[in-house]
């Protein structure tokens, strides 16, 4: 039997570091309160190609968090805050 690899999450702060993170979790999986603290708040849920989803904090405009350059050329859309890019699966 082997062990899945974790679901890693890609995370791109406003300054434009890009680092990866793994759940903390003895069982390997996020729990939807991480992607939360990750973010700063409510989550909303952006489709991205190839079966990632990027997470990005849903008031955050409305907050005035800092554009994030970096996570909206990924994206293709200007986004503010940090941004999570996951694993559609990790979302489930």
């Amino acid at each position: 039997m082997s062990i899945p690899a974790p679901l890693v999450a890609t995370i791109i702060d406003p300054s434009g570091m890009v680092t990866e993170a793994t759940p903390a979790h003895a069982h390997g999986k996020w729990a939807f309160s991480d992607f939360q603290s990750l973010v700063g708040g409510y989550v909303e849920v952006v489709r991205l190609p190839g079966g990632k989803v990027a997470l990005v904090n849903e008031d955050g405009l409305a907050l005035g968090l800092a554009p994030n350059p970096a996570a909206s050329a990924v994206l293709g859309i200007p986004v503010v805050g940090t941004v999570v890019i996951v694993p559609a699966k990790a979302i489930r």
